[in-house]
């Protein structure tokens, strides 16, 4: 007999192995009354950083907020594919897998193909919040998620890099503005007329006109 499975990465919608008696208010925490009634088994993907999920502070304070027993198994990055196959194909999963390297091509075969995964739409729905907010202000994310027979399995992390989307920066020696008597440019030909004064009036006051006024480099 199949065990339904649930890719989750949002606590909110840890409130799927709750019992169904159970009254929850979306949102809000805790999720169970009793620490210990709620237990999750979660499969992670072992990290440097974290030398035992267990007692890593965060997970003590969500477990704090959620009033949910959660107990981990880790899996080494190196290898994890293999790993994570051989669970599926075990018979034996953990309610949560988080961050193990799942494939879209997986959560397609077990969730679509072999019903092992349980839909999250509803629960979305319901419980999800915060998942809501995600996609009303990324429109496009839902429907990455959602798979052929219209259900979604699994959630995203979500990080928007600013870093990355403005990779390409502009750095001005604040010192040579200075030297020169001149302030921060904002439109470009205030910057062409501070780049000429670089050039011209000696910024690093070695007495000669050898200073390279702007360079650039693609790395």
């Amino acid at each position: 007999m199949k065990k339904t499975l649930s890719l989750l990465l949002v606590l909110l919608l840890m409130t799927v192995f709750l019992p169904a008696s159970a009254e929850l208010e979306a949102g809000k925490y805790p999720l169970t009354d009793n620490f210990g009634e709620i237990e999750l088994t979660f499969l992670v993907t072992a990290h440097p950083a974290i030398v035992d999920w267990e007692t890593n502070a965060f997970v003590k304070w969500l477990e704090e907020v959620t009033n949910v027993d959660m107990k981990f198994e880790t899996v080494p990055l190196e290898g994890r594919a293999e790993k994570l196959s051989l669970v599926l194909a075990s018979g034996t999963y953990p309610d949560v897998f988080m961050s193990v390297g799942m494939s879209a091509a997986m959560i397609s075969q077990f969730g679509v193909q072999e019903q092992m995964f349980l839909p999250l739409n509803d629960l979305i729905e319901k419980y999800a919040v915060n998942t809501k907010k995600v996609f009303e202000q990324y429109p496009g994310s839902k429907g990455l998620l959602t798979q052929l027979d219209g259900n979604i399995y699994s959630l995203p992390s979500v990080n928007e890099c600013y870093h990355c989307t403005v990779a390409n920066k502009f750095w001005m020696n604040v010192d040579w503005l200075k030297a020169v008597g001149m302030e921060k440019p904002t439109t470009l030909d205030e910057l062409y007329e501070v780049l000429v004064a670089f050039r011209d009036k000696d910024p690093n006051g070695n007495g000669q006109q050898d200073e390279i006024p702007m360079a650039g480099s693609y790395l």
